[in-house]
């Protein structure tokens, strides 16, 4: 089988909803060629999903080294030093894909949770508001933001932004928990066992909604 055909089942492979057999091809691919950033690429991605982020990133450097103007590559480098813990690099990788690519929004929203982190606090809810300017239709940096939002005491506005999550993902059970908490935090405790409930209804285990419920 050719390398190109390989490469064809990969990609079918990955978009049909099977990583397994994906990350089987790329192996067949990059034992035939060492150099094949496509397959690099793919396979890092697939050891992002399978939160594998150190065989992720030795991957991605290795992308990096054949195209250092890609974008994603920079974005994804991100994401796995992010889930190892490394904050300042995560950051400093995703800011070298905005360099690249600035209309990215979900590089932006990566970008404030690495801030996040670090406390950059100020900068995270800039670079969370600065990520829904650019795709107002993406539900998480409204999530994210509506928790910051509750934790600087601006409950009203993490209402809002929790609940325009919600409005785009009606199931996203993140947004349904930092809904109740500013709606908790606002004095509102009917309201906010209605809305610790619809987390539970969710996400039956959700420890923190339990917690919060007295439960």
């Amino acid at each position: 089988m050719s390398i190109e055909l390989l490469w064809k089942k990969a990609v079918t492979a990955q978009n049909a909803g099977f990583p397994s057999k994906a990350e089987k091809y790329c192996h067949d691919i990059l034992g035939r060629n060492a150099t094949h950033s496509n397959a690099i690429h793919l396979l890092a991605a697939l050891y992002l999903e399978k939160k594998q982020p150190e065989k992720a990133l030795k991957l991605l450097d290795q992308y990096i080294e054949l195209d250092p103007a890609s974008p994603d590559a920079h974005s994804n480098r991100g994401n796995a030093l992010h889930a190892l813990g490394r904050f300042g690099e995560s950051i400093a990788a995703h800011r070298t894909a905005i360099k690249i690519n600035p209309s990215n929004a979900v590089t932006h929203y990566n970008l404030a949770n690495s801030l996040c982190q670090i406390n950059d606090i100020n900068s995270a809810v800039e670079t969370y508001r600065f990520a829904i300017k650019l795709d107002p239709t993406l539900p998480q940096p409204y999530s994210n933001l509506a928790s910051i939002l509750s934790e600087l005491g601006l409950y009203q506005e993490a209402e809002e932004k929790a609940l325009h999550a919600i409005k785009l993902c009606p199931e996203y059970i993140d947004a349904h928990y930092n809904l109740a908490n500013a709606i908790r935090e606002q004095g509102h405790y009917s309201r906010a066992i209605k809305a610790y409930l619809q987390v539970l209804s969710l996400s039956p285990n959700h420890c923190d909604a339990l917690c919060n419920l007295g439960l």
